[in-house]
Parts: structure tokens; sequence; C-alpha cells
């Protein structure tokens, strides 16, 4: 049986479709299982199923999210453990359980250990165990919600605060990391993956070392004029020095590490896989910088991504695969000349807004922050109301990054 058969025979998901049962998907190459799933919960559950991983991984795109995954160990072309890892990263929020009739202790360490599967169930198991389990996964499902939206509101506050500070004694590094901020969503958005409030985090204060540089490498590095030798390498210690300000910070110990792996290789594409928030986050962090400087250098998209394409696999291949698309992305988007007064939250400048003094206000590729669509009803900076501005408007309905 197909996915698609199975939407239209199981069809809606909680709060989409008008179902009010939780969405359950169940994976295995056993059709006759799948029946008994099906059976078994259609009461209690809003079931999905799909024979084998790869219709499971379709299935997780296509009509996802699930409040919880179970997988089948023993499949063709992909066993459980490498499928819910890969479930992992595209569905992190998802709650994800092992069955198997492999009564194995070393299978169950590597399903726990490399999946961050939430339990693991040998066959045949008992109906009312299954049940339990899967009960105990909502549970497990609403605890993970319930504290990732109090964890987002509380260090994202202290995270855009930090943003904030660096926006005024640092402006073109806050620039930078505003455009690196939605680059990285827009690969990750090409890539079909979500990225947690870590690597959103990450992106956010990717370049806050930069007011632990000396004043003349700060004015160098604020020119973008190219660095080498000594001040290369001094530049480079911004990331270090960011993840030491940051790892004191409760709970920014992951953002932290992927700042300060921004500049690093990639480690590699299963670990990329692996779902875990520092991989993932680093990989993603090091290709929207790398993108973001090379077309802050003056050369085009398609320059870029030839450039980016040469660079020895520095570069995972879904990654380039997701920056090519950002051309198709930015082609939509209308250039238009506004007032000063005209400038709103979201636009996203084609050129430096300086104040008369010269002091650098909106850095070019910035999307205009609403503090400073606020600033503007206070003051103007000298400008006048009727200053000209040209900025980039994204289509409504399409995502900004």
């Amino acid at each position: 049986m197909t996915p698609a058969a199975t939407t239209t025979a199981w069809s809606g998901l909680s709060g989409r479709t008008g179902s009010p049962l939780p969405a359950v998907l169940c994976v295995d190459d056993d059709a006759f299982i799948l029946d008994g799933f099906r059976r078994q919960l259609r009461n209690k559950f809003n079931v999905y199923t799909a024979e084998g991983p790869r219709e499971g991984l379709e299935t997780v795109s296509k009509n996802g999210p699930f409040t919880v995954i179970v997988s089948d160990f023993q499949m063709p072309g992909m066993n459980g453990i490498e499928f819910l890892t890969r479930v992992r990263a595209l569905a992190p929020d998802s709650v994800r359980v092992m069955l198997t009739g492999q009564a194995d202790f070393a299978t169950a360490i590597a399903a726990v250990n490399q999946g961050n599967i939430f339990r693991f169930l040998v066959k045949p198991c008992a109906p009312l165990v299954f049940e339990k389990v899967l009960q105990a996964g909502l549970e497990q499902h609403r605890l993970l919600i319930a504290e990732r939206q109090l964890t987002e509101e509380t260090l994202l506050g202290c995270v855009q605060a930090l943003v904030e500070v660096l926006s005024i004694v640092q402006p073109e590094a806050f620039s930078q990391s505003n455009r690196v901020r939605r680059y990285v969503r827009q690969i990750a958005d090409g890539m079909g993956i979500t990225i947690g409030w870590q690597i959103e985090a990450a992106a956010m204060l990717s370049q806050i070392g930069w007011i632990t540089l000396s004043p003349h490498l700060l004015a160098k590095a604020s020119a973008s004029e190219t660095l080498s030798g000594e001040d290369a390498r001094e530049f480079q210690k911004h990331a270090s020095a960011a993840a030491r300000i940051l790892e004191k910070i409760p709970r920014l110990d992951q953002v932290a590490k992927i700042i300060e792996r921004q500049q690093k290789p990639i480690a590699g594409a299963t670990l990329f896989e692996s779902g875990d928030p520092v991989a993932v986050g680093s990989v993603l962090l090091k290709a929207a910088i790398d993108f973001d400087c090379l077309r802050s250098s003056g050369l085009s998209h398609d320059k870029v991504w030839q450039e980016m394409r040469r660079s020895n696999n520095s570069y995972l291949p879904r990654v380039l695969e997701a920056i090519g698309a950002i051309e198709k992305t930015e082609a939509q988007d209308e250039i238009r000349i506004v007032p000063l007064s005209g400038l709103r939250a979201g636009m996203i400048m084609e050129e430096e807004l300086k104040s008369l003094n010269g002091m650098l206000l909106l850095g070019k590729g910035l999307e205009v922050p609403s503090s400073f669509v606020q600033r503007l009803g206070n003051y103007s900076y000298g400008l006048a109301p009727d200053f000209r501005c040209r900025v980039r408007i994204r289509p409504a309905g399409v995502k900004s990054g």
C-alpha cells in the first residue's frame, strides 16, 4: 500500500484536516502488519502507514508532522535505525519508536544512541503494550513542545537583546549576521529540513565575536577587504571568542558550538544526517557565510555558485543544490525605491543607508528590523523623511527566509 492510498483511506492530520486524533505513522515492509496496525489503532489515532523506509520518508515530507513515528528494524534498503535517524533531521519534534523481531541488546543500544529513539519494542508486541507506548509517546511529544516553546520564548528573547546590542555597536557585523540568517533559512527550506531554535540563534549571533576584534582589523573587515596572513588568522578567532561569550549563558552551549565551528570543514554526510543541531547548524552556517562573503565581494549568484562547487568538497551536494535555488527565490522579489518614512520591517536593503555624518544605519542586504522602524518614529538620523531608499520586497506568500 502506497502512502497516497493510505492518506486517502485514513485521511486527516490532527489540526489540519479536521481529525481530532493525533497523527501516527507506522513504517514496515510487511503489508499484513500494517493492516493490523490500522485495525488496532483506527479509533484512537489518525493512522498513516508506509511500506518501507523510502515511502516512509516521502510520507513524512508530504503528510507530516506526525506526533509519533513507529518503524520496523529489518527493512530492505535501509534499516530502522537509519530510517529514524533520517526522520530526526526531517521532523525533530516527532517521537520515534523502534519495533523489531530481533531481541538484540546491541541493536537496542544503537537505536537509542544513533536515532535518539524514545522506546524500543520487540515483536510480537501485545496490543495493550503497544498502545501504552504510543500514549507515552504522545505525552512525551506534548512535553517536548511545551519545553521548546518556553525555551524559545526565554532564550530567543535573550538572543534578540544581544543582537540589538550588536546592531548598535557593530552595524556591519549585524548586517552580515542578518543576511546569513536569511540564507540559512533559504538553504534549509531548499533541502526540505526544519531548523531548530539553536540553529536560528547561531545564525543571528554568528558575528557577535566582531566586538573582540582590534580597531585596525575591524576597519578592514567592515570595509570587506581581503584579509591574509596574520590578519586572516586573527579574524578567524572571532568565532571562538563568540563561543566563549555565549557558553556562559545557560542552555546556549549548542549555539556556542555551532558558531565556533562555522568555518571548519564538514564532518561528513552521515553526521549531518544524524540531525544533531551542532552538525547540521555548523554545515548550514559555513555555507551561508561563505555564500554571503562571495556575494558581498560583487560576484553574481551564478559565479558564487560555480566558485563554491569548485571548493574541493567543502560543501555537501544537497547544500549546493539548495544554494542554487536561492537565485530563483530572489528573482521573484520586487525592487522599489521608497522614502525613508516608507521603510517597513521585512524589506531588504539593496544599498547601504548612512546618516548625514556617515554612520552606517542599515547595511546592504539587511532585512529591515522592526526596532529600526520604531526608532524612525523618534528621530530620522538627520535624513529627511522623503530621503529615498532602494529596497527588495518579497511577494506575499513567499517566505522571506
